[in-house]
């Protein structure tokens, strides 16, 4: 109930930038400087769509309205629902990324194997037009799959 003692409380118990984040909009509040101006530069500083949601439940808590302990729960929860779609996707690209090496890392063995092993695959591969076009498709579709992984993994 008392937002600010709360503050205090919270940012004793974390450590690094959000601990200073924290003890800088609470030094603001009891200085007397406007509550809200100050939850509003936290979030601001964070410019995240978390610290927003969390200033909003902050300067609704200001208007005396009494317990906001569930409204901070959903919001948790919003968080940890979307920390795990994000960790699942990012499990999901690293599948993808292993399977794209393995694949053609196979391919490549077999290829190379069958220069060896086959008398006449280097001819084929070397002086035919459907040849240099398998090799070419190959070596295009790694180049591709590399920028694609590249830039999947930026984004």
């Amino acid at each position: 109930s008392n937002v600010r003692n709360s503050l205090t409380h919270v940012s004793d118990k974390t450590k690094g930038s959000i601990q200073l984040l924290f003890e800088t909009m609470i030094r603001r509040m009891y200085s007397g400087e406007d509550s809200v101006a100050a939850i509003d530069d936290m979030a601001e500083t964070m410019n995240i769509f978390y610290a927003y949601a969390f200033a909003e439940i902050l300067k609704l808590s200001l208007t005396d309205v009494g317990d906001i302990s569930k409204e901070i729960g959903q919001l948790i929860k919003l968080m940890q629902e979307d920390i795990e779609e994000k960790e699942k996707t990012k499990s999901e690209l690293h599948e993808n990324k292993m399977m794209f090496y393995v694949l053609n890392a196979i391919t490549a063995v077999v290829f190379i194997a069958n220069l060896f092993l086959h008398p006449y695959a280097k001819e084929m591969y070397s002086y035919t037009i459907q040849g240099s076009m398998i090799l070419m498709f190959w070596i295009i579709q790694i180049i591709c799959g590399l920028v694609f992984i590249d830039l999947n993994e930026k984004i």
